[in-house]
């Protein structure tokens, strides 16, 4: 994932902002410095969130924020992050499982892919066990 980052600089410093993780703030004397913990508070903040299971915010391009006022006179970078070194690497799994334990699933949940329901209930189960 590659996530557009704002640079400023002010009194010595370098300020940046991620905008599409607003809880992200980093200063450094240095640019280079300010970029290379920006990415750690990135990967970080999605550590936490995965975590946690919650959403990841997907980034958006720098293009829709050029347009922001509140940007003017930012300097722009990427910080690239691997989720996968997060996450660690996916394993392909084949089941075989009772078609109307497939509909029931299906029809609940009807949004979602099968694969993401299989994944939220083997989440579910590991969480309930370690807290049984």
């Amino acid at each position: 994932m590659q996530y557009p980052i704002a640079i400023y600089q002010q009194n010595n410093a370098y300020h940046v902002t991620v905008p599409d993780i607003e809880s992200i703030s980093v200063i450094d004397s240095s640019m280079a410095g300010a970029v290379s913990n920006t990415r750690m508070a990135v990967m970080s903040h999605l550590y936490h969130l995965i975590e946690e299971d919650l959403p990841i915010p997907q980034p958006s391009s720098v293009t829709e924020h050029l347009i922001k006022p509140k940007y003017a006179g930012y300097t722009w970078a990427i910080v690239s992050v691997e989720l996968s070194r997060i996450m660690g690497k996916t394993v392909e799994v084949t089941l075989q499982l009772p078609s109307q334990l497939i509909s029931q699933a299906t029809e609940q949940f009807a949004d979602e892919s099968l694969d993401k329901i299989v994944l939220m209930a083997l989440k579910s189960y590991v969480k309930n066990q370690s807290n049984g």
